[in-house]
């Protein structure tokens, strides 16, 4: 909301005169209330009228409206306060009047002891726009919602937080200048996590007017707003090193056993975007796509078939929305079916060569194809390539002895485990 122009308050009452003549000096602000009942910050105070204390007739004239995209139309009003003295001797604007926004005059005679509450909204700024002359950094980017009922943002290097359930009202002193620019910032529980083109934050407080800032000291850089994905009690980004989780005030880099510096830089990870689904971080930029276990594990990396242009996490449903740039939102893992992955074990050396005659898979659903490849020496490699229709043993080729297996699997099922066995009889064991 805008704030109002000075206004301007004339004396239309007797005109003090007389030492027996008790006199009181008011002032007044304004502030423009818009049809959704969100009220601004009030206007400079207007010129002192000195009147007589039993016969206050003032007459205020509301300031001229705003030009611009402001909910200044019916419905909208404007508030007039007016200058009293508090109980400890301090003065303050009270509470006159609201009009409605068509009004463009109001004659004030309330006593003093009529006013009513106090100003607040003295200082509820909008959030930083695209009036470079104030926010040379540009408009607010970054809305996030915090604990405790406010919302932070931020505009260069600079966060911004506005007043608890009060999302119009953006307090100049509710701000904290950090050293970098800022890329994302995410909340996790009661902490906000700053990520900036240096050193992350960390910002802990109970309220936008008691918030610090904390400075972690390793260095680790985000260079992909929309890599950043919160989830449980941490935060997970893109830096030039790899994925990086910040828990607490502690900051690791958890992609090391994966890339290292050259297949990190080969994924372009500046265009990673990423979401979260069911403890596993999905990510994908313009040279492949990955799901990734923050927590670590077997199989803690896997790349896999999806292009999202953007994800969204649903806590409320627990759902992952995405769409591929085609203008159509889905949900990811739900469907009819699934998308088929390939998988490929490594090289599996036994001691001596045989010749495995028999395998059994045992999978959710059938039929599922499979690929054995062997390796008896240099020159001599084998593939051959089956379909099992359910869990009962088939039969494999023979002719070959080997000693190095692959076993590559491709399928929309799951599969438990393959066995394989030189003898029918061994598999049953």
């Amino acid at each position: 909301m805008a704030q109002p122009d000075t206004p301007i308050a004339a004396n239309r009452g007797s005109t003090p005169n007389g030492d027996d003549i008790e006199t009181v000096d008011i002032a007044y602000v304004v502030t423009f209330v818009d049809d959704l009942g969100r009220e601004g910050p009030a206007s400079k105070a207007s010129g002192i009228v000195t009147v007589d204390s039993k016969d206050i007739q003032i007459e205020v004239k509301r300031p001229a409206l705003p030009t611009g995209r402001y909910a200044l139309t019916t419905g909208a009003r404007w508030r007039i306060y007016r200058t009293n003295t508090a109980s400890d001797g301090s003065g303050v604007f009270q509470y006159v009047t609201e009009q409605a926004i068509e009004t463009e005059q109001y004659l004030d005679k309330t006593a003093p002891d009529e006013l009513l509450e106090v100003l607040t909204t003295n200082d509820w700024f909008a959030p930083p726009d695209t009036n470079l002359a104030l926010w040379p950094s540009g408009p607010l980017k970054g809305l996030i919602n915090v604990a405790n009922s406010f919302l932070a943002g931020f505009t260069g290097r600079t966060l911004c937080f506005s007043v608890p359930g009060v999302p119009h009202a953006w307090p100049p002193a509710y701000q904290i200048v950090v050293e970098y620019d800022i890329v994302a910032i995410a909340s996790v529980g009661s902490d906000i996590v700053v990520l900036t083109k240096g050193h992350p934050y960390i910002v802990t407080g109970s309220s936008p007017g008691n918030l610090s800032a904390l400075k972690l000291p390793d260095p680790q850089s985000c260079i992909s707003a929309r890599s950043v994905v919160a989830f449980e009690d941490s935060v997970v980004y893109a830096s030039p090193d790899g994925l990086c989780m910040i828990s607490g005030t502690r900051s690791n880099l958890i992609s090391a056993d994966t890339f290292d510096e050259r297949k990190w830089a080969e994924i372009n990870p500046a265009t990673l975007v990423a979401g979260y689904y069911e403890r596993v971080y999905i990510g994908h930029t313009d040279n492949t796509s990955f799901v990734f276990i923050p927590k670590g594990g077997p199989d803690q990396y896997r790349e896999i078939n999806f292009a999202p242009k953007a994800m969204y996490n649903d806590l409320s449903t627990d759902t992952l929305y995405y769409h591929e740039g085609d203008g159509v939102i889905k949900e990811f893992n739900k469907g009819d079916g699934y998308h088929n992955y390939e998988w490929e074990s490594g090289v599996i050396r036994l001691p001596r060569k045989v010749n495995f005659g028999w395998a059994s898979v045992y999978a959710s659903d059938y039929p599922v194809t499979f690929k054995l490849i062997t390796q008896s020496d240099c020159n001599h490699r084998r593939e051959e390539i089956y379909t099992a229709n359910c869990s009962s043993p088939i039969r494999l080729k023979g002719g070959y002895l080997a000693n190095e297996f692959t076993l590559s699997i491709t399928s929309d099922k799951v599969v438990h485990s393959i066995e394989f066995a030189n003898r029918l009889q061994e598999l049953s064991q």
